[in-house]
């Protein structure tokens, strides 16, 4: 028995390491929709598979040591090194900040604190949304599946105001880009059609001159949305390519259905030259705080991306009667 249950660490280490290499895959687009969309949830979890991976390693090794034979350990730990190490340069490098860039900017740059929040359905608890907004403060706040109802509600109790009017249609189709009253607002855009779902924008004049974008992708979670998923990512891609740079600082915002884990998302960000604003130190500036689900979040979906600003700092918000958390950040623009 003993022998039969001997090779089943190493089993299990191969099976392991094949998860945890799946942000590498590029083959979503390649598949048949009812496969293609297990690809983007295996690599959303894809540290499950690392953390596997090692628990197996450490099984093997000891097995090793027990056999007084060298060569299983060694093979495990070179080929738990081939995966793991270039999975953790790929998804902790992909529009990792440039926080060394704020101290070009001297003293001129002003900050822009930006908060955003997925409402699910509209049905967060318009109180909770308040009062977070009250405590953190942001100069925007974009809201996605959101209403008219609920973005009235939030005007009422904060005093934002929404700068175009908010898709009503149904569904999670609905998002708001919220300032602060009196800030100065010019070319505002209802929806530019970037995604399935609403995409507001609008020029900013205070505190800085800026282009704040709220984003809201289909999800790749079901076979009918995971074609329009991979279309998102990459309309946005060629929308904001890098060649194309705007006279001021761009920011977009809100739920991305996708983390740095997805090849696709990391391929937005390498073309359009966006970082990633998700903290100031640790494994937050590295990876980001996950956002969904709310309860125990495991993944980052939830994004606040910046080109021409430098992210001085950000975390995760908690709002009731929502699936995520939201996400808030400092940007010097």
């Amino acid at each position: 028995m003993r022998r039969l249950l001997r090779p089943i660490p190493a089993v299990a280490l191969v099976l392991f390491l094949a998860w945890a290499s799946t942000p590498l895959w590029r083959i979503t687009s390649a598949l048949p929709d009812r496969l293609a969309r297990l690809v983007p949830a295996a690599q959303a979890v894809f540290a499950v598979g690392v953390l596997g991976a090692l628990i197996c390693l450490v099984v093997v090794c000891w097995q090793a040591w027990r056999r007084r034979s060298a060569w299983p350990a060694v093979l495990a730990v070179l080929l738990t090194a081939a995966v793991v190490l270039p999975v953790g340069i790929v998804t902790t490098q992909a529009g990792a900040p440039n926080h060394g860039a704020s101290a070009e900017r001297g003293g001129s740059a002003e900050t822009l604190r930006v908060m955003a929040l997925n409402t699910y359905f509209n049905g967060a608890d318009d109180a909770s949304i308040v009062g977070e907004t009250r405590r953190l403060d942001p100069d925007v706040l974009v809201l996605s599946e959101t209403s008219s109802a609920e973005v009235a509600a939030v005007e009422r109790g904060t005093g934002l105001t929404s700068t175009s009017a908010v898709d009503d249609s149904g569904g999670a189709s609905g998002t708001a880009v919220l300032v602060r009253p009196g800030t100065p607002v010019s070319d505002a855009a209802t929806d530019h059609g970037f995604t399935g779902h609403q995409t507001p924008s609008a020029r900013l004049s205070e505190p800085a001159p800026v282009d704040v974008y709220g984003v809201h992708t289909l999800p790749p979670a079901f076979s009918d949305l995971i074609t329009g998923w991979e279309e998102d990512l990459g309309t946005l891609k060629d929308s904001f390519g890098s060649s194309d740079v705007g006279d001021v600082p761009l920011v977009l915002a809100g739920d991305f259905n996708a983390t740095v884990a997805h090849p696709e998302f990391r391929e937005f960000l390498d073309h359009t030259g966006l970082t990633r604003c998700e903290g100031s130190s640790g494994v937050q500036r590295v990876t980001g705080m996950p956002t969904w689900p709310d309860q125990f979040p495991l993944v980052r979906i939830d994004h606040i991306l910046v080109r021409d600003g430098t992210c001085e700092d950000g975390g995760t918000v908690r709002v009731e009667g929502t699936d995520h958390r939201g996400v808030w950040a400092d940007i010097a623009v």
